[in-house]
């Protein structure tokens, strides 16, 4: 002991090694790495693995059931490697990535993961390789890198039906379906088929119910979130049987989105407060990332989008910006580009209903970049929905409309039936707006049945939408008795609906074509009744609202009435073109926005 003692004070006085005081355990180390590497190469090869051996082992032996918390996985694989033990080098690479994983430091996860994989395909470890090309290409699917995750996403399915290991067979074919729910479902549907027949065949009760769970997304990522729904419920049934809190907190999680979908606000956010509670007990950052965006999608709903489930107050729609804040801070901590860009654009919609239109362009900006710089398709069609949802609402209705058939064109690529409709409606609408009513046609019709001209019945927010569409073409064609008829359709198919929670949209809408049917004092009564429930609404519907209530005011001769709701309409103007970015695009909203007025506001009776 005194000679090694003698022997590292010679070397520490060279200036070649000192004491290691970030890792006092280590004692000494090297001053320089080129030092550290020429002294390696002088050692003969059966030296080196002699002591890289040894040094693996007294680690190992010394740090017994807490490596984990020492972080000595990644050191061990290399003195096992280094030793020539490739069974123990290629359990600590792999024990390395999934701890590196587990903390969302996606670069050292792979790089783990690529050496345990070369260590295993050296020893020709199939099923070693199957399991580590899953666990890296979930890595490259959280850091945006498509290719690379597909590859090796396919590298295990096709490995794991060479050699017949059905259980991951079946894992390939779930992580390949959700990898594509980025980029095209189409793809996605026939993996989860697959991944379900062969769930129903390994009688696992946990495999079922999570091919279960992805099935049911896909149906509602196609317009049928009932069928989504009945898979859900059955999913979570399993997982309350087996008391699998993670399980269940997916589930939840997957329910909300579907109760969304159909319109039932207030269950979806029972589920998804449900799931949030669950992650957060289990410390699943990403998974309540994703509960927490999904959940501001309550609020994310801005008037242009037209509120077809809910209206919500105002400290309701800033409660679900705070949800949707906190997932994309949760989404950059852990290095979640996909999390972010999705965090993002519900951040965007939900200022976008608050009238913070300023906020609202730059994030739907950042999301749009993300989404785009990771090649994920959906979250570039949902960016490119919000821009366009923006510019609508500012009313720069050329603009919107070159976003939105973006947004619409992505749509089509991936398949997915709920961006169609959401764009399609809302590109049909900017036509509307802007006076392009053939055009307007033109959009929707690829959305309607051949036979009867007429859309899906009005289940989904999507098909209310294109419902809603619909109602404001046939106002502007002077058919009010016709967008009536379809208010009424889209109330008969909402959901859980009180008198008091009826839409704002449809209120103003009904008050629009009750004005157009000459029927002024319904109008009247209708938009006072709004009022009362609307103390606390937005700009961007109260000055919509007020509008109306002049036009209506107006039509019924009474001028008084009428130039006090235009005052307001006036003032509720200015106060929101103070949100609107500075410049022509705030101009633009001006102008269009008082054109609406009257040049003079009505004195008197």
């Amino acid at each position: 002991m005194n000679s090694l003692i003698s022997h590292l004070t010679s070397l520490e006085s060279a200036d070649l090694i000192r004491l290691a005081q970030s890792r006092p355990e280590l004692a000494y180390i090297f001053r320089h790495a080129l030092v550290q590497e020429a002294v390696y190469r002088l050692l003969l090869v059966e030296d080196r693995r002699r002591l890289h051996l040894a040094v693996a082992e007294t680690l190992e032996r010394l740090y017994t059931g807490r490596l984990d918390a020492a972080g000595l996985a990644p050191t061990l694989g290399l003195h096992f490697d280094g030793a020539g033990d490739d069974e123990r080098a290629q359990k600590y690479y792999m024990l390395a990535g999934d701890l590196a994983m587990s903390q969302y430091a996606n670069v050292e996860a792979i790089s783990h993961y690529s050496r345990a994989l070369e260590i295993a395909r050296r020893c020709g470890n199939q099923e070693a390789v199957i399991k580590i090309c899953q666990a890296r290409g979930l890595v490259y699917e959280i850091s945006g890198d498509f290719e690379r995750a597909r590859h090796d996403h396919e590298t295990a399915l096709k490995l794991a039906r060479t050699i017949g290991n059905r259980r991951g067979e079946w894992q390939a074919l779930l992580d390949l379906g959700k990898l594509w729910a980025a980029h095209d479902y189409t793809r996605t549907g026939e993996y989860f088929q697959q991944a379900l027949e062969l769930a129903r065949q390994l009688d696992d009760p946990s495999t079922l119910a999570r091919s279960l769970n992805r099935l049911g997304n896909w149906h509602v990522n196609l317009e049928r979130p009932e069928e989504g729904q009945r898979y859900h419920e059955e999913a979570l049934a399993i997982f309350e049987s087996l008391n699998d809190r993670r399980g269940m907190a997916t589930t939840l999680d997957l329910l909300g989105l579907a109760l969304y979908e159909i319109g039932d606000i207030d269950q979806g956010t029972a589920r998804l407060q449900r799931a949030v509670a669950l992650f957060r007990e289990l410390d699943d950052p990403q998974g309540l990332s994703s509960s927490l965006a999904m959940m501001a999608f309550r609020g994310a709903i801005p008037l242009i989008m037209l509120q077809l489930t809910l209206p919500l107050a105002a400290r309701e729609m800033a409660g679900a910006t705070a949800d949707a804040e906190a997932a994309l801070k949760l989404a950059q901590e852990i290095g979640w580009r996909a999390g972010e860009a999705f965090a993002l654009f519900q951040l965007a919609l939900g200022s976008l209903g608050l009238g913070e239109y300023t906020r609202a362009l730059a994030q739907a900006q950042r999301a749009l970049t993300i989404a785009q710089g990771i090649g994920h398709q959906q979250w570039t069609t949902g960016s490119y929905h919000a821009l366009g949802s923006f510019y609508l609402d500012v009313l720069a209705f050329s603009t919107a409309q070159q976003y939105l058939e973006q947004a619409l064109l992505l749509a089509r690529e991936i398949h997915s039936l709920i961006w169609t409709n959401q764009c399609s409606s809302l590109l049909a609408l900017a036509n509307v707006y802007e006076g392009n009513l053939a055009r307007a046609e033109a959009v929707l019709k690829p959305l309607l049945d051949p036979a009867t001209g007429t859309a899906t019945e009005p289940r989904t927010i999507g098909q209310r939408m294109i419902w809603f569409t619909r109602a404001e073409l046939a106002l502007s064609q002077d058919k009010a008795d016709e967008a009536l008829q379809i208010m009424d359709t889209i109330l008969a198919a909402t959901p859980n609906l009180a008198l008091d929670h009826v839409p704002l949209s449809l209120w103003w809408l009904k008050a629009r074509a009750l004005v157009a049917l000459d029927r002024p004092e319904e109008a009247i009564a209708c938009l006072n009744f709004v009022m009362a429930q609307s103390e606390n609404r937005p700009l961007p519907l109260l000055w919509r609202l007020y509008l109306a209530l002049g036009q209506a005011y107006q039509a019924q001769g009474n001028g008084q009435a009428a130039g006090e709701a235009f005052s307001k309409t006036r003032a509720f103007i200015q106060e929101l073109a103070r949100q609107v970015p500075e410049g022509s695009l705030r101009e633009n909203f001006v102008r269009q926005a008082t054109a609406m007025l009257p040049t003079q506001s009505p004195a008197g009776d």
